[in-house]
């Protein structure tokens, strides 16, 4: 239909225009595929300066071979690896992609005018005469000299939803890493609590031999074996956890139920020996926030939209031709601005011009206050971290080793020992936590400074 939009009422006047109107529709179903590839392709481009390493972003006419999610699968999942399978393969980012492609058609339909009208009426009199046929082709002439005016808002509008759909892609590869770095902690805790049960269990059989000869009593085997219970529970706690994040993180990499078999890096890094400055990343942010970005797009759309405000109050200027018999000639039809002058629409305008002003002031405020609150909360992670590094892990296990020197040379009791080794299980726990909250927390401030690339290449 929407060659139709290119044959007007002048084509009953010269029959060229007609072979003009299609090739003018050519030409727009090639502006369509334009619009469509350089929104996705502009996307991609922002997302790769947002997001540390080489990806393969999506695109919608290549289709993802499953050899090629294989092939990053087949090692154990990095960190990078996993926001490349999601870029790839998460349903959800698949579908924002779709939303640009509804988008980019917007474009197209904000810039083609209306279809013409067609009036026909056939008149009767009352003499001896035949009925007189009366036909007429109208265009409304508005639609086609505002289409400039239309053009530019619709290509704002469109960098406001391009940037409103990458900071909700860059919001999905957050959630991926926090979800891979929860993940990973509860995996190393796992492997703790399983070299723990080993020597506990050990431990609890080597006290039922000593209670069996008579060298310990009841108390020291039931204390034993407590311990023993205690453990084997934790690493059952710390399993289903497993499972439960392994199931989240499958979800956020758009696996299906086949694919139970995948496996993630084991053991967090070693967090970094410094942090970018305060100062850099609040300045980072209110250029590189796609949120904001969005937010100035609004605003310019808005502005762009007063000069159409301004000519609301024409309805309608309608240019055609008429033809009745053998008498032909143009008509003109314009809707008179007698009571609504556009003045309303304005004010309207202006008014939410000075709100979303407003908006993005409250936004960048926002924005370096969320970075000063994450950057003194991941500060006070480093150093509660290098307390344990340099204190409390050393004491715990000098104390421990101190402990069963004492226990061997029968100086404490067996329930002293097992205590201070209980404190051991709890401190190494503890460190494993603060690994894991840093590695979330560093993702928190690289999706409040709209940059992906802050954790350095592991």
């Amino acid at each position: 239909m929407a060659m139709i939009m290119h044959i007007n009422s002048i084509s009953f006047l010269k029959k060229g225009v007609l072979s003009c109107s299609v090739i003018s529709c050519f030409i727009m179903m090639g502006c369509v595929a334009t619009i469509l590839h350089d929104g996705e392709v502009e996307l991609n481009e922002e997302l790769g300066s947002r997001i540390q390493g080489n990806f393969f972003l999506y695109e919608s006419e290549n289709e993802v071979m499953e050899s090629t999610i294989d092939s990053l699968l087949a090692d154990g999942v990095t960190h990078h690896e996993a926001v490349q399978i999601a870029l790839l393969n998460n349903p959800s980012i698949k579908a924002m992609y779709a939303h640009l492609r509804v988008a980019s058609a917007d474009v197209l339909k904000a810039v083609v005018p209306g279809n013409p009208s067609l009036h026909a009426s056939v008149l009767q009199g009352n003499g001896s005469g035949g009925p007189k046929t009366v036909v007429s082709l109208e265009q409304n002439l508005l639609d086609i000299l505002l289409i400039p005016m239309k053009k530019q808002f619709a290509d704002i509008e469109f960098e406001r939803v391009r940037s409103e759909l990458g900071h909700e892609i860059l919001s999905q590869i957050a959630e991926v890493r926090k979800t891979y770095y929860r993940l990973q902690g509860e995996q190393e805790k796992l492997l703790l609590f399983e070299k723990i049960v080993d020597a506990v269990s050990a431990e609890a059989e080597m006290a039922k031999r000593q209670f069996e000869a008579g060298n310990v009593n009841s108390l020291d085997l039931s204390s034993h074996m407590a311990v023993s219970y205690e453990t084997e529970l934790l690493q059952k706690e710390s399993q289903n956890e497993v499972s439960k994040l392994k199931e989240q993180l499958r979800r956020l990499l758009g696996f299906p139920g086949n694919r139970e078999n995948f496996e993630i890096d084991k053991g967090l890094h070693p967090i970094p020996d410094a942090e970018p400055a305060l100062e850099e990343l609040s300045a980072l942010a209110l250029t590189s926030r796609l949120d904001l970005k969005a937010a100035h797009k609004q605003l310019a759309a808005l502005k762009q939209s007063l000069p159409l405000a301004r000519w609301e109050s024409f309805t309608s200027v309608d240019m055609g031709v008429e033809k009745e018999e053998e008498l032909l000639g143009p008509t003109v039809k314009i809707g008179v601005p007698l009571f609504n002058r556009g003045g309303i629409s304005t004010a309207q305008l202006k008014a939410r011009i000075k709100e979303e002003e407003f908006r993005i002031e409250a936004l960048e405020q926002d924005i370096v206050t969320e970075i000063r609150i994450i950057y003194s909360e991941l500060m006070n992670l480093r150093e509660k971290i290098k307390f344990y590094e340099d204190i409390i892990i050393p004491s715990k296990n000098k104390v421990v080793e101190a402990s069963q020197k004492q226990y061997n040379f029968m100086l404490i009791g067996v329930y002293s020992l097992l205590q201070v080794k209980k404190e051991e299980i709890q401190t190494n726990r503890e460190y494993i936590d603060l690994i894991a909250q840093y590695w979330i927390k560093k993702v928190s401030l690289e999706k409040a400074a709209g940059q992906f690339n802050l954790i350095s290449a592991l």
